[in-house]
């Protein structure tokens, strides 16, 4: 398989499971996937163009090394995109999660 459409391919896969998990067992949430999954696809968008700012700034301004870069992004977005299901996607009908 073309390595393009194989990666699209592992991220859609990757994304699907990841929101299946932390509906059913990470958040344990009763509210509807028609209320939830839109939430959920734009914190994660928004966690990557998140990624890709601390990429640029820590890559081209800073001068850091790539690989050093990704770990403080990957970081930042795991807690970004956690809080942002918790407190937003996945909370009750309160606000509370």
């Amino acid at each position: 398989m073309y390595p393009v459409a194989a990666s699209i391919i592992g991220s859609v896969a990757g994304a699907l499971v990841n929101y299946l998990l932390s509906h059913h067992w990470v958040f344990h949430s009763q509210r509807r996937h028609s209320e939830t999954l839109s939430k959920f696809l734009t914190i994660g968008g928004l966690g990557m163009m998140l990624n890709a700012a601390i990429m640029y700034v820590l890559v081209t301004i800073a001068g850091m090394h790539y690989f050093l870069a990704q770990v403080a992004a990957t970081g930042i977005v795991l807690f970004w995109n956690f809080l942002g299901n918790r407190f937003w996607t996945f909370a009750d009908e309160t606000g509370n999660a």
